[in-house]
């Protein structure tokens, strides 16, 4: 989509592009309708204490982290088309730089997935905190020179494999599978609420401060995500921890 978006504006128009997302949304519809769906397990009893707790929502840190890295995605590549047009970069260039970053994305969802499982969630969701925050000091300080941007293109497909791999892992395993739909639901929720907070910001602070001003403000909230998921790492090894010390 990102590799064609472009081409396809450039030779018939915005509103062809359009037209062509709506058939493919409608084909997604239809392939959803013939998706299996698979029972819940119940939940197993414990006979010293009854049934597992299985109803606490996600992690306050989580949905923060969650929250905070969206909105820095979405404030930054709202106005990213715009950012890159001001070098002269054409549509078809814009998104196949674009592509790149999601060309990427496709093997690294499985490698930071795979890592995830060796270093642990939160551990790989900073990751994805902390090179988000990179990428937008690249787009700040490299964008005028096409080959480096392809570099930070490069970093930006591991930035975002690396988040949202392991987000989706944790949401689906914290808890029971009972309950998954709802921290599904309040996961998404939460990622909502940075896309909208994400959206009002990037043009506002454009419109105020400038382009960099708001690289350099997407930068930070990425920082501060990062930090929200190093601390939830931290706190749920202590809490593995002084659970398996009881006798």
């Amino acid at each position: 989509g990102a590799l064609m978006g472009g081409r396809l504006a450039d030779a018939f128009g915005l509103s062809f592009i359009y037209i062509v997302c709506g058939a493919f949304f409608l084909a997604a519809m239809m392939a959803a309708l013939f998706v299996r769906e698979v029972r819940a397990v119940p939940a197993p009893v414990d006979p010293a204490g009854g049934s597992r707790k299985t109803g606490a929502g996600l992690p306050l840190l989580f949905l923060a982290g969650v929250g905070l890295w969206t909105m820095a995605h979405v404030a930054s590549t709202s106005m990213w088309p715009n950012y890159m047009a001001t070098f002269g970069y054409s549509k078809t260039a814009i998104s196949s730089l674009w592509s790149l970053a999601a060309m990427i994305e496709f093997p690294a969802m499985y490698i930071t997935g795979a890592l995830s499982d060796v270093a642990g969630r939160a551990v790989m969701l900073a990751a994805g905190g902390f090179g988000i925050a990179l990428v937008q000091i690249g787009y700040m300080l490299l964008a005028q020179s096409l080959p480096l941007l392809l570099g930070v293109q490069v970093l930006r497909g591991f930035g975002f494999g690396s988040y949202t791999a392991s987000s989706m892992t944790f949401a689906a395993e914290f808890g029971g599978q009972q309950h998954r739909g709802s921290r599904s639901g309040l996961f998404n929720a939460a990622g909502s609420a940075g896309q909208l907070a994400g959206s009002m910001l990037g043009g506002n602070l454009v419109q105020v401060a400038g382009f960099p001003a708001l690289f350099a403000v997407c930068s930070t909230i990425a920082v501060a995500s990062a930090i929200c998921f190093l601390v939830l790492g931290r706190r749920g090894s202590a809490a593995m921890a002084e659970h398996a010390a009881l006798p």
